[in-house]
């Protein structure tokens, strides 16, 4: 009884989640298409009750035995005119109604494909980065993507709700109509018909509960996959000679799914086949009984020809019941997934007391011992960290790999917040300041980024969107991230395509980088966050670029480097190691040190052979 009642509660909230969807995006169509699901069921029914009328004329007739005198007056005058001109009436309204409720559902379908999107991506804008990089995140993503119908669940579940529901109008409209005259032949009919249902809902949870257990496999099998899905991926596995190896391992991984789905579909198809002979049989005695008992009373043919199709309906309808609401429990289970755990999931980050700062240029920025670890581990990668960075100084970062660099960035940027320790905006806690505003002070060129295929200027302009292009900002950002002599090389200069998918030029690395230096540097933050800013630039370009970050006036820069050799103009440089901050000062300061930069330079300058 509990197992039924939980079914039967996650059936309603799911109905209840698609028809609010449907309700709120495309409210007319929803409705419309409802409606013409109830004329279709009733033209259904009306027909029926028609030719019940005809053939109990008919029957008439032919016992009178008038067939050689019967007369246009007598077809006419006989009952019979009406119910043909009503059926024929009926059957062309019903293909009527059949176009206008295609066109209506695949239109709503259609608008409710888009608004699907928009939700989605709506709420995951609202999120902030911790939480679309956490584990849960990730693993809630990937058990959606595992849906039969993926991020699309709420789309297909929303038709089939409406298919249940044409199967619903007939079952209602035909069971009442049945049970006025045959009360009996409805409670045969669905009595018959629960063995069905609860073989159907158990193959389908079999089903379901075996998804989850291949989850590992079929999780094992994506990140196999990955070298066909991304083109550098791709080019990885041709480079190493690995995808027959992959494709051997993929098949494996198929042939066992296949192998233990088969297993499972047989088990269900002995489940349910009974049942389904069961429902027969019911159906059967119905037939059986209302023909016999005509016969044998002498009945209507009229009659008998409306019991028989509202009992085939009344039949055909609770099979379509059954195996609807078995075959969409999947997506049952997915829109409930969707709903109550990607809908309801939240920020990781909280903002208490949140406020706008007005500051008057580049604030001060105070970390005092900051530590950090990432969300769901326990390993600390910053200590006790602490620093000061005054308004438009020059500031680098160095140390080795695994330092805890980048961690501090993410700090800087309100990626994340510190487990211990805090960071002073001026006199304001960045805890109390949203990472949405805090985006229109501090602005970052991380090593990873995406260049768009757009236009030059746009794709520059795109860090601003919410204000017209500038062009002379846009020529600014270019000669400063040193991308102009790439576009003055271009006859269209600005109004250049980017990237060969609509008929533009591709870049290399490096200028992908200054184009994304430029689209930084545009957004006109006035603290700027660079993070191996020339890691893909030859040498030239690179000090080109370090005597302009250098020669900004009222921006405070911030730059993490592994080339310690552009650090000796910065007014602080910070050295990290292990997680803690282990020096900090001028250069001429640390080298007097002879201590951790000490070496790093050394070493540095040995790399570059000065």
């Amino acid at each position: 009884m509990r197992k039924a009642k939980e079914v039967l509660e996650t059936a309603w909230n799911a109905a209840r989640y698609s028809f609010a969807f449907c309700l709120r995006n495309n409210k007319r169509d929803t409705l419309l298409e409802i409606l013409m699901l109830a004329l279709q069921s009733g033209l259904g029914y009306g027909t029926i009750l028609v030719m019940g009328k005809l053939i109990s004329s008919l029957q008439i007739q032919i016992t009178q035995e008038k067939k050689g005198s019967f007369t246009i007056y007598d077809f006419i005058e006989g009952g019979y005119f009406l119910p043909i001109v009503m059926v024929v009436t009926f059957l062309f309204i019903e293909i009527i109604v059949q176009k206008l409720k295609s066109f209506i559902s695949s239109r709503r379908r259609h608008v409710l494909r888009f608004a699907n999107i928009l939700e989605m991506r709506d709420h995951k804008g609202s999120l902030d980065i911790a939480r679309t990089k956490s584990k849960e995140y990730d693993d809630l993503q990937k058990k959606i993507e595992e849906l039969p119908e993926g991020w699309n669940t709420r789309i297909s579940f929303s038709s089939e709700l409406m298919e249940f529901i044409g199967a619903f109008i007939v079952f209602a409209l035909f069971g009442v109509s049945l049970a006025i005259t045959q009360p009996l032949y409805v409670v045969i009919i669905v009595l018959t018909a629960v063995p069905m249902l609860i073989a159907e809902f158990k193959a389908v949870n079999n089903m379901w509960k075996l998804s989850l257990e291949l989850a590992p496999h079929v999780k094992k099998r994506g990140v196999l996959e990955r070298s066909y899905r991304n083109s550098i991926s791709f080019l990885q596995g041709l480079m190493f000679n690995q995808l027959p190896t992959l494709r051997v391992q993929i098949k494996e991984n198929q042939d066992y799914v296949i192998k233990v789905y088969d297993a499972l579909r047989l088990r269900n198809m002995q489940l349910t086949m009974a049942t389904y002979l069961i429902a027969m049989v019911g159906l059967s005695a119905v037939l059986i009984h209302s023909v016999w008992n005509t016969l044998s009373i002498g009945g209507d043919l009229g009659v008998l020809t409306i019991i028989i199709a509202s009992s085939r309906r009344l039949q055909s309808s609770t099979r379509d019941i059954v195996l609807q609401i078995a075959s969409q429990w999947s997506s049952v289970k997915g829109i409930t997934i969707i709903e109550r755990e990607f809908f309801t999931m939240k920020p990781l980050l909280q903002t208490t007391d949140p406020v706008k700062p007005q500051f008057n240029g580049p604030p001060h920025l105070r970390f005092e011992n900051i530590c950090f670890s990432y969300p769901q581990t326990d390993t600390l990668v910053l200590r006790n960290v602490s620093f000061d960075i005054e308004p438009g100084s020059k500031v680098t970062i160095v140390g080795r790999n695994g330092s805890g660099k980048s961690s501090l960035i993410g700090l800087l940027l309100r990626h994340y917040d510190p487990i211990g320790g805090n960071i002073f905006v001026g006199d304001i806690n960045l805890r109390n300041i949203t990472p949405q505003v805090w985006s229109n002070h501090a602005c970052a060129l991380l090593q990873e980024f995406t260049i768009h295929e757009r236009l030059i200027s746009e794709e520059i302009a795109s860090s601003r969107p919410d204000v017209p292009i500038e062009m002379e900002s846009v020529r600014s950002a270019a000669r400063f991230a040193d991308f102009e002599s790439i576009v003055d090389k271009d006859p269209l200069g600005y109004n250049s395509q980017i990237g060969t998918e609509f008929g533009g030029r591709d870049f290399s690395g490096g200028e992908k980088q200054r184009l994304a230096l430029a689209r930084a540097r545009y957004r006109g933050t006035p603290i700027l966050i660079l993070d191996e800013p020339d890691a893909k630039l030859d040498p030239e370009t690179a000090n080109r670029l370090t005597e302009n970050i250098f020669a900004l006036k009222d921006v405070t820069v911030i730059m993490v480097t592994q080339h310690i050799s552009h650090a000796i103009k910065s007014d602080k440089i910070i050295v990290l190691d292990n997680g803690e901050l282990v020096e900090q000062g001028t250069h001429n300061e640390l080298l007097a040190r002879d201590g951790k930069y000490t070496s790093m330079f050394k070493k540095d300058r040995s790399r570059l052979g000065t």
